[in-house]
This record gives structure tokens, C-alpha cells and sequence, in this order.
């Protein structure tokens, strides 16, 4: 079993956050038809319903630009605060699931209590809980460390990643 070696900076803890904060693609959808209906609203409405979609598109407007700022901010503010996750972290995948260390101490991640998982190009996010879970980043590949057998795993007794 080959154990790989790995450090989770400021950077991949706010790419990790913004991962497990993406919308599902139902709920984009259900947010396109709402405002196709406000603006059809404000379109055809009288005075009042016209202000009030102004007033609700500003105000989304300024969500859709604010947030990221603030989401970096508070993110990088977590990253800071939380001193375990910025130390080395090691990762042995065997047949039950995978282990990771640090001198903090030690997860022992059986496929049986993992809730749910999520992947990108870089980094597979292991559940514990809703909001709870721990960060792979898939360069560990790089180490000989065999991320096509951990996808699998997780594929097999976990289910379809979310």
C-alpha cells in the first residue's frame, strides 16, 4: 500500500469550500425560471410590481458580485483559524477505504461512513456528515498513490459521486 504525502494550502481550502458549495444544476434551473418570471412580471405589471423587480434584481445583482468577495474573505479568515488542516497530511488507501494522518492526529474513513462524495479535476471531497468533510487533492496520483482504485471504491460502495 503506497502512502502518499500531502498539504492543503490557503488556495486549495477555498477551491475545496467553493466545490462543496456549488449549486446542484436543479436548483440553477429553478432560479433561471424565477427570474424569467419577474422579468415577465416587470415586462407586463403595474408600477408597483415593476419596482419591486428592480428592486429584487438590484438586489441580486449585488449578491452575484459581493458574495465571491466575501466568500474569499471569510474562507482565507476559516483557513487561517484552522491550524490541523495546514499540517501534512499522509493518505494509505486500503481494501475498506482510506486512511489519512497528521501529527494532530488520524481518520480511519470506512467506505461504510462515508455519506456522499464530490470530485473536480483536483480534488475528491469525502463526506462525513452534510458539511462535514475531508479534502483529497488528485495530484497525490503523482506520488504512485492510486486514485483510479479510490474513484472506484467510492464508486462501488459509496455510489455516484453528488
Amino acid at each position: 500500500m503506497k502512502t502518499a504525502t500531502f498539504k492543503i494550502t490557503e488556495d486549495d481550502y477555498i477551491d475545496a469550500i467553493r466545490l462543496h458549495s456549488k449549486m446542484p444544476p436543479a436548483l440553477r434551473w429553478i432560479g433561471a425560471v424565477l427570474a424569467f418570471i419577474l422579468a415577465a412580471g416587470a415586462a407586463c405589471g403595474s408600477q408597483d410590481m415593476r419596482a419591486l423587480a428592480c428592486i429584487t434584481l438590484a438586489s441580486n445583482l449585488l449578491a452575484i458580485f459581493a458574495v465571491p468577495v466575501l466568500f474569499r474573505f471569510v474562507s482565507r479568515r476559516h483557513y487561517r483559524n484552522y491550524r490541523a488542516i495546514q499540517a501534512e497530511f499522509s493518505a494509505v488507501l486500503n481494501d475498506c477505504g482510506l486512511h489519512l494522518g497528521t501529527e494532530f492526529g488520524e481518520s480511519r474513513i470506512t467506505w461504510g461512513n462515508i455519506l456522499k462524495w464530490r470530485h473536480n479535476s483536483q480534488y475528491l471531497l469525502l463526506y462525513m456528515a452534510p458539511r462535514l468533510f475531508h479534502v483529497v487533492p488528485k495530484s497525490i496520483a503523482i506520488q504512485g498513490f492510486d486514485l483510479q482504485r479510490l474513484l472506484e471504491g467510492l464508486h462501488t460502495n459509496v455510489g455516484p459521486a453528488s
